[in-house]
């Protein structure tokens, strides 16, 4: 894609990033995101992991991001679930490829993970996409969830 710029996302840049975050999920999912909802989410990832969050940007306009916690585990880093959010309008034009490939490539810098972790949706688009970029399913994790009611 001409014009597209994918760099470290900035503190400034959560209030752009809400935006595009709230339109990705509660399209796609379905959820009831707001904008302040979503800046607090994005806000906490970026103060847990400032190091490994990025932007993309076309023409002056951030079209989405990535943030990627990682943590020490037993036999070094994991990479946990992060968030991974693009526009609608410029899906499948390479752009979660680009944002994940910069993200991975400084993780590896700084802190060499052993493994990475991600959960996706249950349609074929996002889990054939990451099928295609290496992950496979874990032969003893399952994602289980709940109310605290």
């Amino acid at each position: 894609m001409e014009g597209l710029i994918i760099r470290e996302m900035n503190k400034v840049d959560l209030n752009d990033l809400s935006e595009v975050y709230m339109k990705v999920y509660n399209e796609y999912l379905d959820e009831q995101w707001t904008k302040e909802s979503a800046y607090k989410l994005l806000s906490h990832l970026f103060k847990i992991q400032t190091d490994l969050s990025f932007v993309a940007v076309l023409n002056k306009k951030i079209i989405g991001g990535f943030i990627k916690p990682v943590k020490p585990w037993w036999n070094g880093y994991l990479m946990e679930n992060g968030e991974l959010f693009i526009d609608p309008k410029y899906r499948k034009k390479g752009v979660a490829q680009k944002l994940v490939l910069a993200l991975f490539e400084k993780a590896k810098k700084i802190y060499s993970p052993n493994r990475t972790q991600l959960i996706t949706f249950k349609d074929k688009i996002a889990y054939n996409w990451y099928k295609k970029l290496g992950y496979n399913e874990h032969k003893n994790w399952v994602i289980l969830e709940g109310d605290f009611n």
